[in-house]
């Protein structure tokens, strides 16, 4: 049910996780080391206290929430560039070139990318 954070707007976001974790249903143990953990990472700024500074999340919600790239229809994921750092060193012939057969192989891939957007764009 905490992954469901993810798919909830930016700005309701500490709301819908205060609400998640007063459910009475949540394991005992869920509720003493995941609940804790979560929010101080992801969800709830560290309030200022006497001379003590706020703390922000170490992952802002803007960050991991998936909500408006479902609305967007857009990517939820890095697959397309895990895929190309994967399919590049096939291309190379390697998987440490030196910095010229790099370069140069990276100015091919640059030729080809453009090469296929023109083509998109005359349909």
């Amino acid at each position: 049910m905490i992954c469901a954070l993810a798919f909830v707007p930016v700005d309701d976001v500490e709301k819908v996780f205060d609400l998640f974790k007063e459910q009475e249903e949540l394991p005992e143990v869920f509720r003493i080391k995941v609940v804790p953990y979560f929010e101080r990472t992801y969800v709830h700024v560290k309030k200022a206290r006497g001379r003590a500074k706020a703390v922000a999340v170490r992952y802002a919600p803007v960050l991991w929430s998936h909500y408006q790239a479902v609305l967007d229809g857009t990517a939820r994921t890095n697959n397309a560039s895990e895929g190309w750092h994967n399919w590049f060193p096939v291309i190379v012939g390697k998987n440490h070139p030196s910095l010229h057969t790099f370069l140069k192989e990276l100015q091919h891939e640059q030729s080809d990318t453009e090469t296929l957007l023109r083509q998109m764009k005359l349909g």
